[in-house]
């Protein structure tokens, strides 16, 4: 990973994007195939999906300037009683299984 960065000449602030949300990409499509093995094993956590979803995510967040909920609700700019659905991975320090 460190080696891709330095091709690509990220700043300091980019790596570390990308590094917390290769983190959360990984964790999701890890999820994914443990939820759904009969359709997703060994498939999902793949470097050629991981890094298909962050691409996707770069566009999505730094180009195309879209926020997620959560962003927009802190900021303002979204009611907080709209839908959502949150992933929650730890409450008070207690890992959630």
């Amino acid at each position: 990973m460190e080696t891709l960065l330095k091709s690509l000449k990220c700043t300091i602030s980019e790596q570390e994007w990308i590094f917390k949300h290769h983190h959360w990409i990984l964790w999701k499509l890890a999820h994914f195939e443990c939820l759904f093995p009969k359709y997703f094993v060994n498939c999902l956590c793949t470097y050629d999906s991981i890094f298909e979803e962050l691409v996707e995510r770069y566009e999505r967040e730094l180009n195309l300037a879209q926020r997620s909920i959560l962003k927009r609700i802190i900021q303002k700019d979204e009611n907080p009683a709209v839908h959502m659905i949150l992933s929650i991975l730890l409450i008070n320090g207690i890992n959630v299984k």
